[in-house]
């Protein structure tokens, strides 16, 4: 089947649902939080590096690299394309990549419109109806990238629009009421009384004469009434007034369906569910981003055709790449490299660093150290034991957490020293749990390091504790001071 056959993207064609005429898969990329979510999903999944794997291991000379990176097809990126693929799979239900080889090589993955695709199953086998301009075509499943959003037949996803139809006709309802509510100045503020009533020419001067003072623009404007008229003042009902916070929830519907927490999205719905940017991005990666990347690595095998490769090959797509830069993440790869079951190289290429001389050696820790073959220690000669100083070893791992911790203490407590003393006072309570929590998350994993060095067992329950004491204690008439690096450094020694 050639390409040009094919019908391609044409997102803004007949797709009104038949119940529901304002609801389309158009109109509802009209609602900022939906839009949001679409555009947070499908631009991080592009963004993400895919890497061929044999065997386990990285092959960044494949072939494929580079069609999967970069030259993806003539009239569009490789960036263009998979975000276009995971636009499709949130709004339609359904995602293609329709894979073009010569021989064996795939030489370009390029899009097909979803409206345009049908897949189906015959006798066990898949296989893709695609509607061209002129005619129309069967696709074999190894042809075609097929990307779901959820499933009830494993063989076609369900398009949420119309899963959700009238949630979302719910939500531009109550999106066109607020525009008209705020357009015509928020509600009707009175009604005109007139003595002995108008003429149908008094009438049309009256409502002329009020023209001007109508609309949200002319708010406070103070009209003039002709004809011996009165104006009495009304208020707005209760459902009208509840607008505003009626909106608010159109954020966690749409969070709801599309997996997306509202603060991704830049909204302030549930905005205390994390403490930190650190825990939300991995909220996002493990809970949303997650089944994209599942889903997407199976699909993509189909691009290895020789037996010998679909079995041993695998195409990796890299979620470290969005948490590159978490502080927490960076600790734990450091661990690792300290503990030796990471090198200082594959530590560097993961935080996209070019690798050093000598960097492709595991360190070994001194209470594991081998002894080098071939010597042995004379018969009554006894082990010197050389205790290592594991404190030291795992120091920058402690006053990099500390920095962490002890940074945002010093910055929030310079924002809201300037308050009055009981507001000052209630948000030293709150804060000192915070940060409590905080510490506690920042110090496992140089704990569980500890651990694995020594043998011993480290709770920084108390740690936590007192500092949250000193976080209360404190003085907003003085400048900010903590002994928490000492404290933490006796903890481990």
């Amino acid at each position: 089947m050639e390409l040009s056959d094919i019908q391609f993207i044409d997102i803004y064609g007949n797709n009104t649902l038949a119940n529901q005429p304002d609801v389309t898969n158009t109109s509802v990329l009209g609602l900022p939080a939906f839009y949001a979510a679409v555009r947070f999903v499908s631009r991080n999944m592009a963004a993400l590096p895919k890497l061929v794997l044999q065997a386990g291991v990285e092959q960044p000379k494949h072939y494929l690299n580079s069609v999967l990176n970069r030259r993806i097809n003539a009239y569009a990126n490789a960036y263009i394309t998979w975000s276009t693929l995971y636009f499709h799979a949130m709004v339609y239900g359904n995602g293609y990549l329709y894979i073009s080889r010569e021989g064996s090589r795939v030489t370009k993955l390029e899009n097909l419109n979803p409206q345009a695709v049908t897949p189906f199953r015959v006798d066990g086998t898949k296989y893709f109806m695609v509607r061209g301009k002129d005619e129309s075509a069967v696709l074999f499943d190894d042809e075609v990238i097929h990307i779901m959003a959820l499933t009830h037949n494993g063989v076609c996803g369900c398009n949420p629009i119309q899963l959700m139809c009238q949630t979302f006709e719910k939500i531009l309802a109550l999106q066109s009421f607020e525009s008209s509510y705020w357009k015509n100045g928020t509600h009707v503020n009175g009604v005109i009384e007139v003595p002995g009533g108008l003429s149908k020419e008094q009438m049309d001067t009256m409502r002329q004469a009020l023209a001007n003072f109508t609309t949200a623009k002319n708010a406070g404007k103070t009209p003039v009434l002709p004809f011996g008229a009165h104006w009495v003042g009304t208020t707005a009902t209760n459902e009208a007034s509840q607008v505003a916070e009626l909106s608010k929830l159109t954020d966690v519907h749409i969070g709801q369906i599309t997996g997306v927490p509202p603060t991704a999205i830049f909204s302030i719905q549930g905005a205390g569910a994390w403490s930190t940017v650190e825990q939300l991005d991995k909220a996002v990666v493990k809970y949303t981003l997650r089944d994209w990347v599942e889903q997407s690595e199976h699909e993509l095998c189909k691009l290895f055709t020789t037996a010998e490769d679909a079995a041993d090959c695998w195409i990796n797509i890299d979620l470290d790449a969005i948490l590159r830069g978490d502080p927490s993440r960076i600790t734990s790869s450091l661990a690792e490299v300290v503990g030796g079951t990471k090198t200082q190289n594959e530590h560097r290429v993961e935080e996209g660093r070019k690798p050093l001389p000598g960097g492709d050696v595991l360190l070994t820790p001194v209470n594991v150290a081998q002894k080098p073959t071939g010597q042995q220690a004379p018969a009554d000669q006894k082990p010197v034991d050389q205790p290592a100083d594991y404190a030291q070893i795992i120091r920058p791992l402690v006053e990099a957490a500390v920095i962490r911790v002890d940074g945002k203490t010093s910055k929030a407590f310079d924002r809201h020293k300037t308050k009055r003393q009981e507001d000052f006072a209630e948000w030293q309570t709150g804060f000192a749990d915070e940060q409590a929590s905080y510490l506690a998350n920042e110090l496992k994993p140089v704990v569980d390091v500890y651990g694995k060095l020594t043998g011993k067992t480290i709770s920084v329950a108390d740690l936590c504790t007192a500092y949250a004491s000193q976080i209360t204690a404190l003085d907003q008439t003085k400048t900010y001071s903590s002994t928490l690096l000492t404290q933490t450094g006796e903890l481990f020694q």
